[in-house]
């Protein structure tokens, strides 16, 4: 931090997706705010992971509508320019936050560009579905094994098995589905299709894998029915958080927690949200915020 001044560097690292990115942003902004600094100098926006290929940032985010949001805490965020000689402030990844109803009002209300919403629209013309984040790329396989301590097969196996159990109690086989992955062959896609379930994913315009996923994205917001994510994604977090800001009636949205050795889902509607765990037999277990309780469902 230089005065009044602070250098964010979007992506932490080579593995720092789309969420990441806008995460880093959003702890940035939500900092700044707490530490009454007026100016964020953003770098680039790194397109696809394991690379250095990136994109002004200004090609992802729409940087006026976000300093017309940010103007009311009094920062200004401004691109990098090489012949800034701001250093890069010593910061972690905000991927705690120190006041969650300020990052996620921060989070939802970071605007992308329109051009991504359109090819969206233009991809997906469904007006009722639902959405599955199925979150069993390699990459995250790789990493949420190493972190258990168990085989990659036998991870992405036990969340296989969770996806569909969701699938099978929630999701109407006669309703639409799309899912959002980069990676269709699993047991879940299997399932699918050896049930007569309708659903389709999403093309992949771009050569680069993290403007995809803003596609993907914001094709996930337009969800009106059943949204199944990830616990341990950004991605699915982002994508909960926005369909819950604009939904005004019931919604019913799940978090898979895919790192633990037991079944456990949350479920998400306007008021309220529900854990499911499953250590041998489910349990349902409902919780109502403000001064609520746990209770048998």
């Amino acid at each position: 931090m230089e005065g009044d001044s602070y250098y964010l560097k979007v992506a932490k690292g080579p593995m720092s997706g789309l969420c990441n990115q806008i995460y880093s942003l959003c702890g940035c902004i939500e900092f700044c705010i707490n530490s009454k600094l007026k100016k964020i100098y953003v770098d680039s926006f790194l397109m696809e992971i394991n690379t250095d290929f990136r994109c002004p940032l200004s090609e992802i985010i729409n940087l006026k509508k976000l300093n017309a949001f940010t103007n009311q805490y009094g920062i200004e965020i401004i691109e990098h320019n090489k012949e800034d000689k701001h250093k890069e402030s010593p910061i972690k990844y905000f991927g705690e936050s120190a006041n969650p109803k300020l990052f996620t009002k921060i989070l939802n209300n970071i605007p992308f560009l329109e051009k991504y919403e359109e090819i969206s629209k233009k991809q997906i013309k469904y007006d009722n579905f639902n959405t599955i984040h199925l979150r069993l790329e390699k990459d995250a396989i790789d990493i949420y094994s190493k972190e258990m301590g168990i085989h990659p097969d036998v991870y992405k196996k036990i969340c296989e098995n969770r996806y569909i159990h969701c699938i099978k109690k929630y999701i109407d086989k006669n309703t639409m589905s799309i899912l959002l992955t980069s990676e269709t062959d699993n047991k879940v896609v299997e399932y699918l299709k050896n049930n007569g379930y309708r659903f389709t994913t999403t093309q992949k315009t771009f050569q680069y894998r993290e403007l995809n996923a803003l596609v993907d994205l914001l094709t996930g917001v337009r969800c009106n029915r059943i949204f199944i994510g990830s616990h341990e994604s950004s991605f699915s977090f982002t994508i909960l958080n926005r369909i819950l800001l604009k939904r005004q009636e019931e919604f019913l949205g799940f978090c898979l927690d895919l790192n633990k050795y037991y079944d456990f889902y949350r479920t998400y509607t306007k008021d309220n949200y529900t854990e499911y765990i499953n250590n041998n037999n489910i349990r349902e277990l409902i919780y109502i915020p403000n001064g609520g309780e746990y209770r048998n469902y």
